[in-house]
């Protein structure tokens, strides 16, 4: 008679899944409740950062300081330390300030004391282009140079100075950093040979862009011509010296005799398209990118505010004007549907600043 096999203990088997389970249960619980936690966490952190798209703008007064210069400025800007002010007026007279006590520290002149009739200028490419009486354009470039010295290497009115101290040395300033070095910030000037252009007429409005291939200019002239110019570069591998080139072409607009000639010439893009804009706000767009540039759109680009100064963003996409009101307003190229435009483009009012 042959003895039953013993089957295995049911009661611990079960107490072992039942383990498992209870474990398994938990991990997928918390694993579901830290993804929907996350999830959540980006979702209200992408809410806190695009809210403040949607909101009204506003901007705050950090510093105020107050410069006594002979001339108003065109454009002002600061250095990297924001320990010094530069300031170049329409004459090319430039400025060097304290940015602290708003004391003039150097004074010189972009081009050699020739008085441009035009002026335009990129803080991001630290780049000056300039339209003159006889209708050549120069090209300034402004930078800050930095020298550092040793204890041994400084004079002694600066060897007692503490880390952060700053104080004015020759035509710039210099201040003690964290390494225990003095290191010093001067203004450095370069200006470019005229460059000559098709047509002899004083130039009264200019404006310019950077494209792959170098600078874009646009100038109106006295006489009311408007041409865009393309500046190339050259290098000659048997002098190593560059050379720049100038190329030129017209663009079909007519003068408008009520208005007269535009206040404002823009760039916009790398050139793709000129903008004409009249003090009331009215504006003329030319298209660019075809062989022969042709008026894309007449718009108004104010509520009835008269227009005070025009900006251009980083990447020249957006253009800010500012208004008599001392509102700012934003204004990029949309591309809607059924736009009647020729280029089937329109400007668009996006932020404004009050």
């Amino acid at each position: 008679m042959t003895e039953p096999k013993k089957q295995p203990s049911r009661h611990r088997s079960s107490k072992l899944v039942l383990l498992l389970d209870q474990l398994a249960h938990y991990i997928i619980t918390i694993g579901g409740i830290g993804t929907i936690v996350a999830v959540l966490f980006v979702f209200f952190f992408l809410v806190y950062k695009v809210y403040p798209l949607f909101a009204p703008t506003s901007s705050e007064q950090e510093a105020s300081v107050s410069v006594q210069v002979q001339e108003r400025p065109a454009y002002v800007g600061l250095d990297d330390d924001k320990l010094l002010i530069w300031s170049i007026a329409d004459s090319g007279a430039i400025n060097l300030l304290d940015a602290k006590t708003g004391d003039i520290i150097t004074q010189k002149h972009l081009f050699d004391d020739v008085k441009p009739t035009a002026l335009s200028m990129s803080s991001v490419h630290n780049l000056i282009v300039a339209g003159f009486e006889d209708g050549s354009i120069r090209i300034a470039t402004i930078s800050f140079e930095y020298s550092f010295f040793e204890k041994e290497n400084i004079e002694d009115e600066y060897k007692e100075m503490e880390i952060g101290d700053v104080k004015r040395r020759g035509e710039g300033v210099v201040v003690k950093t964290p390494a225990r070095q003095w290191r010093q910030t001067s203004l450095q000037i370069k200006s470019d040979a005229p460059l000559a252009t098709s047509r002899s007429s004083s130039i009264k409005r200019i404006d310019f862009t950077m494209s792959t291939s170098g600078p874009v200019v646009a100038t109106i002239g006295e006489d009311n011509v408007i041409e865009v110019h393309t500046i190339e570069e050259k290098m000659s591998f048997a002098t190593m010296q560059v050379t720049k080139s100038l190329s030129s072409r017209l663009v079909d607009y007519k003068l408008i005799e009520k208005k007269g000639a535009p206040q404002e010439v823009v760039l916009i893009g790398q050139g793709a398209y000129v903008l004409l804009l009249w003090q009331d706000g009215y504006s003329e767009r030319y298209n660019l990118l075809d062989d022969e540039a042709f008026l894309a759109e007449k718009t108004k680009l104010s509520d009835g505010q008269q227009i005070t100064c025009v900006g251009r963003f980083i990447g020249r996409n957006t253009v800010l004007i500012g208004y008599e009101n001392g509102n700012v307003s934003a204004w990029f190229l949309t591309q809607p549907k059924g736009a009647e435009t020729k280029d089937k483009r329109v400007w668009q009012e996006g932020h404004v600043l009050q």
